[in-house]
C-alpha cells in the first residue's frame, strides 16, 4: 500500500493536479509499483513483472471550497489516468458560501500493463480555482 498526504490548504487551479506533500506510507511491493516524488501532483504505477495486468484500487478524499472573491457554485475532483479524468470518480460538491469545505471521496479499480507505466493524478474538474485541505491518496494492490 502506498498512502499520500497534503494537510495544507492549497489553491488548486481549474484542470490542475492535487499536490501530494508527504509520502506516509510504502509497505510491501508497492514500493516497486508506485513512484511519487513529494510535492507533485503525479504518481507513477507500473505493473508486476511477469503478471500481464496488475489490479490497483485508488482511493482520493479532500475537502474542497471556493476561495473567497470565488463564484459560489458547483465545485469537483476527479481521478485522471495518463491525463484522462475517469468520470465515474467525478465528486461534486456545491458550497453555500465561500471558504466552506464539503467532503469529496471516490475510489476505481485500474489494471496496469506490465510493459506500459501509466500515471494518475486528482484533478481539478470545476471551471474555477479552489482550495483543497486534507487531501489523501491511497493506491493499493487489488
Amino acid at each position: 500500500m502506498a498512502e499520500l498526504t497534503a494537510v495544507a490548504v492549497q489553491t488548486v487551479s481549474a484542470n490542475g493536479n492535487v499536490l501530494f506533500t508527504d509520502d506516509i506510507g510504502f509497505r510491501g511491493c508497492n514500493r516497486q509499483l508506485v513512484y511519487h516524488r513529494p510535492g507533485t501532483g503525479t504518481v507513477s504505477v507500473r505493473g508486476l513483472p511477469g503478471c500481464n495486468f496488475t489490479p490497483l484500487t485508488i482511493i482520493y478524499g479532500a475537502n474542497i471550497a471556493v476561495p473567497t472573491g470565488g463564484t459560489v457554485g458547483e465545485i469537483s475532483l476527479a481521478l485522471a489516468v495518463d491525463g484522462e479524468v475517469i468520470g465515474s470518480t467525478e465528486r461534486l460538491f456545491t458550497p453555500a458560501a465561500a471558504d466552506e469545505y464539503g467532503n469529496v471521496t471516490a475510489s476505481a479499480e485500474i489494471l496496469v500493463p506490465s510493459w506500459l507505466p501509466l500515471s494518475f493524478a486528482v484533478v481539478n474538474t470545476a471551471d474555477q480555482d479552489i482550495l483543497v485541505q486534507n487531501a489523501s491518496l491511497i493506491v493499493k494492490k487489488s
